[in-house]
Parts: structure tokens; C-alpha cells; sequence
């Protein structure tokens, strides 16, 4: 296994960059990982690193080009990030992947793989292209140089794209072309210095693949442009790779947003976004409305028909009140028979309506799910806000009129600050039956 990047060494060791499973455990991911290997804090704390990690972690700490601001925006915005790092000591070079990791092991992951030999070999084209054919012969990437014609001049002896060597020398560059189209830039080609810049190119097979060139323009004793040196990567199974990790990241963030049981979202995730939702209507001047909401009795059917039933019952909640709300408005799972609505730019009669409609709903989970003696309901609390205040103390207002509506009996609505503050529930007929209270 490859040491990776030590401080003070006098040389560095290119490693494979080792894509974690979909699951993302991180411990066994520091026994297998070969390069350098970072878990850090959402704070920027270093958490743990490999013993191959040890300049990657003194960078972290000393800021070396913005890798701690990166590391601490990835843990804020949990935007998978890419980018190369340059050691200015010994010159070598990492290429990096930042990825966002979800609770109950929450922080960055900092995967690192040395290109410095990548980088050297380049720099060796300009120098030397003797050099060039003895490094290309022991490379699996694809060393070239064309000619001031576009024509193949030199091709690693191992050929390229299905091609043998012989077969692309002399030949014009833009036969690997993905679209075919002479006139199109290819770097192979290039008359500027291009590095790891991507473009697809046509194998022999007549498939598409997806390279990263790096080359310089060549010039003769007068100027005159020459052709071109430079290396070509395959990076079609590493891009796929990459897809797929981004893949595993967006379903490991709904994972971590999602309630498991209801499907809904979880307190996190509705607390996340609410702070944005009370923005919105600070700029734009309108109101809206959180409810939070007890399912009341719901212990009694847990006690009574067991686990399995209070777990269906939930659910079945949790999908009458999603089709009761719009599109726009989020609908979140707190934990237990807990509830919280958000409805954007609605006024307390749109409010209130909501809260109706919940109240209607609630009789036909009655008649699947009710026990004697103990009738399902809901309190639900209200506040209305133009968008002032903030998430917190909006949030302990609803759960406070909501335990108001409980304390008059249940099965009732209160709105926060209404001079009437209790309101009756409806029955399954659509009358009311009292001040706040559900009969």
C-alpha cells in the first residue's frame, strides 16, 4: 500500500484514489483508504486523520489555500466540493474530494490523491521530449505529440483508445474527435497551455469516452507554431465513480432529512428550512402561518392495539395531512404524535382552514384506529407571522397554544395572541361542538 504524502520526504508516491461504499462507514474506510484521508469537524476541528494524512492534516490547520474555509463551507452547505492543493515546501500536489458526511457521524470527509507525478511529467514535456518517451513507456496514459498539421508525431508505444501506436502516427488528431467535426477545438491540437481540461474522445470501437488532457504548445526557433506535447487521461470509469458518490451523498442527505416511519420531514430538516421560508416573507411583505400539531390519544392505541397499529396510524396521518396542504408548504414529523405545518402566504382565515380540514380528517382515522373511551384528535397550535422573529421563538409560541388547545379539552385550535384564543374543533358533519373541545 502506497505511504502517501509525508512532510519532508524526498519524494512522493502516486496512490489510487479509493471511492467509499454507499454506506460512507467511515472507520472502515480509514483501514482501507491508501492516500491521505481527513475526517473533520463541522467546525473545522480535526477529527482524525491516516498516518498518510500528516502534511494534509498541517495544511488543514494552517489554512494552506483556503482548504479549512472550503472544509467548513462543505460542512455548511453539504455541497460535495473538488479541488487541487499545492504543497509550496516540497512541491507536491493532492487533488481532493470534500464530502459532506450526514449523522450520527456528522463533519467532512477529506479524500486526497497525489498527482504530483502527473504534474512533473508534464512539466517534463516542455523540458525534454527524450524524457517524455522514457517516462510515456512505463505509463498507462496516453503521451502525444502532433505535428504543425494536426497530424500524430509521437504516440505512447502503448497505443491509445484501441489504437496501437503505429496506427495513430501520422494520422490527423481529429479522428478521435467525438463529434467528428475538423474544425472543432481539441486539445490535442492546442496552440495555448491546457491542463486536466476535460473532452470526450472516440475509441477505436467507435464509443465515447470521457479524457482529461494536459498539453503546451510547441513553437520552432522563429516562433512559428510547431504542434503540440501532452498526456491523456481515461477518467471515464473515475467520472462514473464520482457520479455514483455524488449519488450515495444526495441520498444519504434525504436520509438524513427524511423521518423514517412517515416519510415526511424530520424536525432537522424543517427547522433548517424554515428561517429561509420567514425571509421570504420579510422581503416580499406577506404572511404565513406554523402550526404545530398533537395527535390526541394517539398512546391509547399504542397501549391498546400495540406498536405496529400506532406506527400505521402515523403514517396514515401523515398522508391525509399531506393531501390536505399545498405543493409550497412543508409538512414535518417532530417525533412521537408530534406534527409542524408550515404555510407560506396564507392569512389567519387560510390558517384557520387548514386547521378545519385537519379536523375533518381526523374522523376517518377514528373509524379505523379509534378506542372507546379515547377519541383521536388533534390540538393544534397557530402563530402568524409576516416574516419577524425567528425560527426558535415561532416555534415556541405554536408549541405553547398548542398545549393551551390540550388544556381546554382537547381536540381544539388555538391562534397565538388571538384575543379569541380558542377556537372549536368541527365534527365529521362539519358543526362545531364546543369551545376547544372535541366531544
Amino acid at each position: 500500500m502506497a505511504a502517501g504524502l509525508k512532510r519532508g520526504s524526498a519524494g512522493v508516491k502516486a496512490v489510487a484514489v479509493m471511492v467509499p461504499p454507499l454506506g460512507l462507514d467511515v472507520a472502515l474506510l480509514f483501514d482501507t483508504y491508501p492516500g491521505p484521508l481527513l475526517h473533520v469537524a463541522p467546525d473545522g476541528t480535526l477529527l482524525r486523520a491516516n498516518e498518510a494524512a500528516e502534511a494534509l492534516g498541517q495544511a488543514l490547520r494552517a489554512d494552506l489555500d483556503g482548504l479549512w474555509t472550503m472544509v467548513v463551507q462543505v460542512a455548511g452547505d453539504g455541497c460535495p466540493q473538488h479541488r487541487r492543493l499545492n504543497f509550496p515546501g516540497n512541491g507536491a500536489v493532492l487533488d481532493l474530494t470534500l464530502l459532506a458526511l450526514a449523522p450520527p457521524q456528522p463533519g467532512v470527509l477529506v479524500l486526497a490523491r497525489d498527482v504530483t507525478p502527473e504534474r512533473d511529467l508534464t512539466q517534463a514535456l516542455v523540458a525534454s521530449r527524450q524524457m517524455l518517451r522514457d517516462l510515456v513507456a512505463c505509463s498507462a496514459d496516453f503521451a502525444f505529440e502532433t505535428l504543425a498539421d494536426g497530424r500524430f508525431g509521437f504516440v505512447s508505444p502503448r497505443g491509445a483508445l484501441g489504437f496501437r501506436a503505429h496506427e495513430l502516427a501520422g494520422r490527423p488528431a481529429h479522428m478521435l474527435a467525438a463529434d467528428g467535426d475538423s474544425d472543432s477545438f481539441l486539445p490535442l491540437v492546442t496552440r495555448e497551455k491546457v491542463e486536466a481540461l476535460a473532452v470526450p474522445l472516440k475509441r477505436r470501437d467507435g464509443s465515447i469516452g470521457q479524457f482529461e488532457i494536459s498539453a503546451v504548445p510547441v513553437f520552432d526557433s522563429e516562433g512559428n507554431y510547431a504542434g503540440a506535447r501532452g498526456i491523456c487521461r481515461d477518467v471515464t470509469e473515475a467520472r462514473a465513480r464520482a457520479a455514483e458518490l455524488n449519488q450515495a451523498h444526495r441520498a444519504l442527505q434525504q436520509i438524513a432529512r427524511t423521518d423514517e416511519l412517515t416519510g415526511l420531514l424530520n424536525r432537522r430538516a424543517f427547522l433548517d428550512e424554515l428561517p429561509r421560508r420567514l425571509a421570504h416573507l420579510a422581503r416580499h411583505g406577506r404572511a404565513g402561518a406554523l402550526l404545530y400539531i398533537d395527535l390526541d390519544n394517539f398512546k391509547a392505541v399504542n397501549d391498546d392495539a400495540g406498536h405496529a397499529e400506532g406506527d400505521a396510524l402515523l403514517r396514515a396521518f401523515s398522508r391525509q395531512t399531506e393531501q390536505r396542504c399545498r405543493t409550497g408548504d412543508l409538512l414535518a414529523r417532530f417525533g412521537g404524535d408530534e406534527f409542524a405545518i408550515w404555510l407560506e402566504e396564507v392569512d389567519a382565515a387560510g390558517a384557520l382552514s387548514c386547521a378545519h380540514r385537519l379536523h375533518h380528517g381526523i374522523a376517518e382515522l377514528e373509524a379505523r384506529f379509534g378506542v372507546p373511551g379515547a377519541p383521536l384528535g388533534l390540538s393544534i397550535g397557530i402563530v402568524l407571522t409576516g416574516g419577524s422573529g425567528d425560527a426558535a421563538s415561532l416555534l415556541r409560541r405554536a408549541d405553547e397554544a398548542m398545549y393551551q388547545a390540550k388544556r381546554t379539552g382537547k381536540g381544539g385550535t388555538v391562534v397565538a395572541g388571538a384575543a379569541d384564543a380558542a377556537l372549536p374543533a368541527l365534527n365529521p358533519a362539519g358543526g362545531a361542538e364546543g369551545k376547544g373541545r372535541r366531544k
